[in-house]
């Protein structure tokens, strides 16, 4: 991949994805996979597995404790399979995930014993070390060594502070 992105540079042929980019753009963009690749590789190389830090943490209750595991998956292994994983490694860590067509994947619907409810509001929510929330269910997400993966319980109902959620407009200035 690294080679063939390199070639189309220099012949000045962007593909479909390459469109948007200019070329020092896509560039910085390959350099970076690059050295994320070799990086990664040179990681694993002892094991051959992924090693994945899976945190949990409830937003609505501040009082319960996070959850944090090291869990080693092979290398693109789905968010799924870490999950299965992690409950077969820790059998404090329980998770249920129905299957949905219309996402193609699982959705999580209890970890470590709470439960999202349409009724209540609630959902889990999975996202990166940097905040950055999936879009796609936990069978359509790859994991990598050294990812980090954080599943937040959330309400879409209440915001903080017991004010209502945000329903697509800015509220008003009090």
């Amino acid at each position: 991949m690294f080679q063939v992105a390199l070639h189309r540079i220099a012949q000045k042929r962007p593909s479909r994805l390459e469109e948007n980019c200019s070329y020092s753009e896509l560039e910085i963009v390959i350099t970076l996979y690059y050295s994320y690749s070799r990086s990664t590789t040179e990681v694993m190389a002892d094991t051959g597995l992924a090693t994945v830090t899976l945190k949990v943490i409830n937003d609505l209750d501040p009082a319960s404790q996070p959850y944090q595991a090291s869990v080693s998956v092979p290398p693109r292994s789905s968010v799924y399979t870490l999950l299965l994983q992690a409950s077969a490694d820790d059998p404090d860590f329980t998770f249920q995930a129905e299957y949905d067509d219309e996402w193609s994947s699982h959705l999580v619907t209890s970890i470590n014993g709470v439960t999202a409810s349409n009724e209540d509001g609630t959902y889990w929510s999975f996202e990166n070390q940097y905040k950055v929330a999936f879009d796609r269910g936990v069978d359509l997400i790859g994991v990598f060594n050294t990812d980090v993966i954080v599943f937040r319980f959330k309400s879409w109902r209440v915001a903080k502070q017991g004010r209502p959620a945000h329903q697509g407009r800015p509220a008003k200035p009090v």
